[in-house]
């Protein structure tokens, strides 16, 4: 049997091969591409500054006297218009949110932690050196 190939033909089997070549590369698996260690993105370190910014022990001080201002000022506010109650909500809500995380991160000792299971007569009771 004899293929006959006519330039229809070759150009198909050359754009399946393009095809297949590049499902190819993008479906190989790189160690490169999922790799951890290397140097992120450029606005990862400002971003990580917020995060601890907004649950240290200032925002937790700040927070306490959110809550205090916001709900004293919708106890005894009086008549207020619609957006300063929904300002003075808007704080309050924030306030509890951080002052939560704060609890929460003091009751349980700051999050999760996995500590290293060392026998009780320590790392050569095992027979490790």
């Amino acid at each position: 049997m004899q293929l006959y190939w006519n330039e229809s033909t070759k150009q198909r089997a050359w754009l399946a091969l393009g095809v297949l070549a590049i499902m190819v590369l993008f479906m190989w698996p790189h160690a490169a591409w999922a790799s951890e260690s290397g140097g992120g993105l450029p606005y990862e370190s400002y971003l990580t500054n917020i995060r601890q910014s907004a649950t240290g022990p200032i925002a937790y001080a700040f927070a306490v006297v959110g809550i205090v201002v916001a709900g004293g000022a919708l106890v005894m506010g009086g008549d207020l218009n619609g957006f300063a109650r929904a300002l003075l909500l808007l704080v309050l809500v924030a306030s509890l949110l951080v002052g939560a995380n704060a609890v929460l991160s003091s009751i349980s000792g700051g999050g999760a932690t996995i500590a290293a299971l060392v026998p009780a007569g320590g790392a050569n009771a095992v027979g490790l050196a």
